[in-house]
């Protein structure tokens, strides 16, 4: 049994900026870091695109650039240094994805990867996965059960990622859905997805994150979107 919870007394802030823009933020303790991330040489702005913070690296994968080109390049952000660099670019380019990073223990490299999206402009159910060892590259990896898009992605354990949410539709669909309450999870030992209980409220273009809640662990996702922005509630935890 998977939890999902509400957003909880949390609080977030979205710019008006468009995808044009290249500035970013760290924030760290509900506070904006004061250093600043240089963009550098390399196009950083861009939309819908996934970012984790993999092979002790921020990767910033896919989405669509300012010129409404697809882009199937990564690039990789390094804290110590303060410096952008090219890294493995994916299989397909993609946007509208999301990506999870599943480690054997806290603190360690562990696997990458991104699923669903728009590929050649249809939504798809592919999924890529870079290995910790990064060598080998981006490759193909188990598909999702349905072509989703407009979703998030979560480790909620080391053998286990969830996608929670999005739109969800007939491979090569480009017409926007309605969002799904649908959760699944897929085991690596396994190799195979399994659906598990639904949210209580259908969402997309969300985030999520596995958390520890009074000792229960589960994912904790935005309520709701409003007018361009989250908006923000306080919850009990739900068993959904």
């Amino acid at each position: 049994m998977i939890r999902t919870w509400t957003k909880i007394k949390s609080y977030l802030s979205l710019s008006p900026a468009s995808f044009k823009e290249e500035s970013l933020d760290i924030v760290r303790s509900g506070a904006s870091c004061e250093k600043e991330i240089v963009p550098g040489a390399s196009e950083v702005g861009r939309a819908g695109a996934v970012s984790e913070y993999a092979h002790r690296r921020v990767l910033l994968c896919g989405g669509r650039d300012h010129e409404g080109g697809v882009r199937s390049d990564c690039l990789a952000y390094d804290p110590k240094t303060n410096e952008w660099e090219e890294y493995n670019s994916l299989l397909s380019a993609r946007e509208e994805a999301a990506a999870a990073t599943v480690r054997p223990e806290a603190g360690a490299d562990g696997d990458m990867f991104i699923a669903g999206g728009f590929v050649d402009g249809e939504r798809t159910a592919t999924v890529e996965r870079l290995p910790k060892d990064r060598e080998s590259g981006w490759r193909s990896s188990t598909s999702l059960p349905e072509p989703r898009s407009r979703f998030c992605a979560v480790a909620v354990s080391d053998n286990t990622v969830a996608v929670v949410g999005g739109e969800s539709g007939e491979s090569g669909t480009t017409d926007e859905r309605k969002a799904t309450a649908d959760l699944k999870t897929y085991s690596l030992s396994d190799d195979d997805w399994t659906t598990q209980p639904g949210m209580a409220q259908a969402r997309k273009d969300h985030a999520c994150l596995m958390v520890e809640i009074d000792g229960d662990k589960g994912i904790l996702v935005p309520r709701e979107l409003v007018n361009q922005g989250f908006s923000t509630y306080g919850s009990r935890p739900e068993n959904t």
